[in-house]
């Protein structure tokens, strides 16, 4: 290594210890970032503010699998100054006003009428295909096996291909096997890193695509994408994995992708497209007519996901 290499080496890292200490001391603006989402519940409408939006998506999935149907997330950002003791009176001022935003969006009629519509009573077309590989997966205790049938098996149940009680019964089943093989999950912590990813695909094209993220939301979001854009999307697969000594996340990502592909394999595309082809439980001139009605750009764009969701 020559000198001016070196130098510039050493510099580099001085002036990253530098920013990092000056950071520390308050010199910089923090950013402020709050999260909402709105849905129809017992007459009214509730809003969902968070400052982070992974725990929005885990509470907007939960939901859904409730039966309600949560509308777009929007976000709202501030700069701050890194002054001692005002962070969490802003951030809350912020969350204040993400919620009065959404309200301006947000059209209680659509809500309603969207919720009425969703209310509709789930089709039993997918419960032998779930019956079948439950079969296939008794005895069977490996944790990527039995979580992509459980995320598969709610995605169902959310599209309204499954009943409410079949669904229980059988997601009752598949979280008793997940816990027993609860020790071969590798939990997240130092020296370690969580991937998500899933695949997609046309209906008319053979060609698979896959999709990972080391972010949770930012997966959950383009999956809500490109499923809003009609294409057909496996369920989310995850998996944490073992930082080796010297090594960065990036070193993970062929792993993980060999992984995934290996459960998302010839047989699984197979019954994900047959779940996709399933007549839908609500009629489609019923989804038309409410479209029609809509009064907000904002609900059209909400509701374009349950569109495709439920296969209309």
């Amino acid at each position: 290594m020559s000198k001016a290499k070196a130098y510039s080496d050493m510099r580099d890292v001085s002036v990253a210890d530098d920013i990092m200490q000056m950071a520390d001391m308050g010199f910089f603006d923090l950013l402020l970032t709050a999260y909402g989402t709105a849905y129809w519940e017992q007459g009214q409408v509730t809003y969902l503010i968070s400052p982070t939006k992974d725990s929005l998506y885990t509470h907007i999935i939960s939901l859904r699998e409730e039966g309600y149907t949560p509308t777009k997330i929007i976000s709202r950002q501030t700069f701050i100054p890194n002054l001692a003791g005002t962070e969490e009176v802003e951030q809350a001022r912020l969350e204040y006003e993400t919620g009065y935003s959404l309200s301006d969006l947000v059209v209680a009629d659509d809500l309603e009428a969207m919720a009425q519509l969703a209310a509709v009573d789930n089709s039993t077309l997918a419960e032998p295909l779930f019956s079948d590989w439950q079969e296939r997966l008794i005895g069977y205790f490996y944790y990527p096996g039995l979580q992509i049938f459980s995320a598969s098996l709610t995605d169902a149940y959310i599209a309204k291909k499954i009943s409410p009680q079949f669904y229980q019964q059988v997601k009752d089943w598949v979280t008793g096997q997940l816990h027993q093989v609860a020790n071969e999950i590798v939990l997240p912590g130092p020296g370690h890193k969580t991937f998500w990813g899933f695949a997609h695909w046309l209906p008319e094209s053979p060609t698979i695509k896959y999709s990972i993220d080391g972010n949770y939301a930012a997966t959950i979001a383009k999956w809500e994408k490109l499923r809003s854009e009609g294409r057909i999307t496996s369920p989310l697969y995850q998996q944490t994995l073992a930082l080796k000594e010297k090594h960065t996340p990036l070193a993970l990502r062929e792993p993980f992708l060999k992984a995934m592909k290996g459960q998302f394999d010839a047989d699984f595309i197979e019954k994900i497209t047959a779940l996709h082809q399933l007549p839908a439980a609500i009629k489609k001139a019923d989804y038309e007519d409410l479209v029609r009605h809509l009064k907000s750009d904002y609900s059209q764009e909400s509701f374009l996901l349950y569109e495709k969701w439920w296969g209309l």
